[in-house]
């Protein structure tokens, strides 16, 4: 996060509502001919009283929607049987999930 949004801007009155729409689309090629297309998107409503707040709630975003789409991606991969063609290997993905969402902040969405 930059220095110019770590400062903490003044409250606004009434919080503000802010709607943030993130996607990850992959295309993996799978075979000669053939691919795979992965996507995951999330779309949340978020309060906000300053942009230091609003940064951090749209990097918690950012956060689970990554796990997610790793997560997603090694199941559809392994329900297809291509796991040997695997892009994210099942222990980056153990990791991830060792690291709890209250750790990271993302229990504030």
């Amino acid at each position: 996060m930059s220095e110019e949004i770590k400062a903490e801007a003044p409250a606004v009155a009434n919080p503000r509502k802010s709607k943030i729409v993130k996607t990850i689309s992959r295309k993996i090629n799978t075979a000669k001919y053939e691919t795979l297309q992965v996507n995951v998107s999330y779309e949340e409503e978020i309060e906000w009283s300053n942009i230091a707040e609003r940064a951090k709630k749209s990097e918690a975003i950012t956060t689970l929607l990554l796990k997610d789409y790793g997560k997603t991606l090694l199941t559809v991969q392994k329900g297809l049987g291509l796991i040997e063609n695997n892009t994210i290997s099942e222990n980056a993905i153990e990791e991830s999930r060792k690291t709890s969402l209250k750790d990271q902040g993302l229990d504030g969405l």
